[in-house]
């Protein structure tokens, strides 16, 4: 359930004293930014106060933290599950895999189309109210009975990955327990691919896509990554990259500086998560798509019929976003959709981090869109 080595977690006094004073640095630019807002126009600040504040909350406190410190502030991965059952007043459910990966339900457990949900995070931070919230909306829009509850009758579900975080555990850890999330459902749970969509938010999204090189190219390292269950013929139902993270490592395009004091994400704090990710492993294609070879994609109509990547034009990621979309869309080979989606105001991940601010789901474009595409696809 995303496992920490809960010792090393433990802050010294000094720790504790070096984390309060960057939370009172963190709170007083939230109070300089929020008052900054007031006569401004709304793109000078995403378009929604709640929404900036978080952002520099976030862009603040991240990149100045050290693993070590962002780690003793967010819960257990378990936790915001929990917390979310509690609010809908249903009990946790949750399916443990034979390698003691764990994923939790949201609607029915015996449910025939299936929604895999990948949080994103950077691979360091445990997934936030936001995802169960997105999670909750589409299984309360395309469930017949509208019914989240795990222990009910239902036709459509989510099942969120409780992916191992970084730095304890590094790639290709997070894609080896995707392809077993996966794997499970296949064979235990027997819902076909052409059943499942896929779906994640910024690393989340990296992950789909690994996962999906891998049913493409068997990942080398075949001691840590198991094969995916794959037949002739199958495909998945769709997948839906949220703001993807699709070149980790580089952080000089020019969003990352038109953007940076617009938007959740700072440039150092993504370079710190993707080397801690990493680990002592290579660069490779899987964990960097936008550095796939050419002709990387091809026949990937034949592993999943339809594609939605959505993105806000204030994501300082939004550059690595749109150059891997058009590269993905000049090997499109499918029968059904790559489609693309970007809205003027938004930023990082906002339909997942804004609903927990108190904004509306139906003010939020990338929401929008993701409930029309999936309504789309599923009938």
């Amino acid at each position: 359930m995303g496992t920490r080595p809960q010792q090393e977690l433990q802050l010294s006094f000094g720790e504790k004293v070096s984390l309060a004073k960057l939370l009172m640095v963190t709170f007083f630019k939230i109070a300089i930014a929020t008052v900054s807002t007031i006569g401004a126009p709304r793109e000078a600040y995403s378009g929604d106060r709640r929404r900036n504040a978080y952002n520099v909350f976030c862009r603040t406190f991240f990149p100045l933290a050290s693993s070590k410190l962002e780690q003793a502030i967010v819960p257990e991965t378990i936790e915001p599950y929990t917390k979310w059952c509690k609010e809908a007043k249903v009990s946790p459910a949750i399916e443990m895999l034979a390698d003691g990966t764990s994923a939790s339900w949201i609607g029915s457990k015996q449910a025939k189309t299936i929604l895999l949900y990948f949080h994103g995070g950077g691979y360091n931070l445990p997934p936030g109210a936001g995802h169960f919230q997105l999670c909750e909306a589409l299984v309360r829009e395309f469930d017949k009975n509208h019914n989240v509850d795990p222990h009910s009758e239902g036709d459509f579900a989510a099942l969120s990955l409780h992916m191992d975080l970084a730095p304890f555990h590094t790639y290709p850890r997070q894609l080896s327990q995707a392809v077993a999330l996966f794997n499970h459902v296949r064979t235990s749970l027997e819902v076909p691919p052409e059943r499942i969509f896929m779906a994640g938010d910024s690393a989340g999204g990296n992950l789909v896509l690994q996962l999906l090189s891998h049913v493409l190219h068997r990942h080398p390292d075949e001691a840590s990554v198991p094969a995916a269950v794959w037949n002739e013929g199958d495909c998945f139902k769709g997948a839906i990259l949220i703001c993807p993270w699709t070149d980790p490592f580089k952080v000089d395009y020019p969003a990352m500086t038109s953007g940076v004091n617009r938007d959740c994400i700072a440039p150092v704090g993504l370079k710190r998560w993707a080397m801690a990710t990493l680990g002592d492993a290579p660069t490779d294609a899987y964990i960097l798509p936008l550095s796939a070879p050419s002709g990387w994609w091809k026949g990937i109509g034949s592993v999943v019929k339809n594609v939605l990547q959505v993105g806000g034009r204030g994501d300082v990621l939004i550059d690595s976003q749109e150059i891997f979309a058009k590269q993905l869309k000049e090997q499109w080979d499918g029968q059904g959709s790559f489609d693309v989606f970007v809205d003027d105001l938004e930023t990082h991940i906002s339909c997942i981090n804004d609903p927990p601010l108190g904004v509306s789901p139906q003010e939020i474009s990338t929401h929008v869109k993701i409930r029309e595409w999936v309504k789309e696809k599923i009938f």
